[in-house]
């Protein structure tokens, strides 16, 4: 048991040194292009494309005149562009729901012209003076007398006036 604990002890001091050593660091080069490191950043003087190395690899602020200053937001050409892409999808959705309504409209008329068509035939056979009959609801025929015959005749009409108006 002291074993363990000697040699877990002896272990815990090996890695001092490595934990020692993981602090920030940075480096940069200065105006007489001198590379310079430090656990401190560099002064403001120093541009931002003479620093070689960040703790951490993040980006520092420079607070110029005692605050940090948004930069101003300008598009970008990835936001016009953005822009542009979102117009085009806008154009083309109305123009696809144009072409729906269109082909809806197209569509309503052709039926309402079939009706139309199949109206005035039943009219014209019911002018005939043919014989007419129906399928009753045993699916027997039933052939139409005068006042069955008149009834159909003025249901053919109601139809003509709203499917040919």
């Amino acid at each position: 048991m002291r074993r363990s604990i000697a040699l877990l002890a002896i272990a815990c001091l090996a890695l001092l040194p490595v934990v020692g050593s993981a602090q920030a660091i940075w480096k940069w080069k200065d105006a007489n292009g001198t590379l310079q490191v430090s656990d401190t950043p560099p002064p403001t003087s120093v541009p931002d494309s003479a620093i070689i190395s960040r703790p951490g690899g993040r980006v520092a602020e420079i607070v110029v005149g005692g605050s940090a200053e948004a930069p101003a937001s300008t598009p970008s050409r990835s936001d016009s562009a953005l822009e542009a892409r979102k117009r085009e999808q806008q154009a083309g959705q109305k123009a696809a729901d144009a072409a729906r309504a269109a082909a809806t409209k197209e569509r309503d008329q052709a039926r309402r012209e079939e009706n139309c068509r199949q109206a005035r035939q039943q009219q014209a056979n019911l002018d005939s003076g043919m014989r007419m009959a129906r399928l009753n609801d045993k699916g027997e025929r039933e052939y139409l007398d005068d006042s069955a015959r008149a009834a159909e005749a003025e249901r053919v009409r109601q139809r003509i006036q709203q499917a040919c108006n």
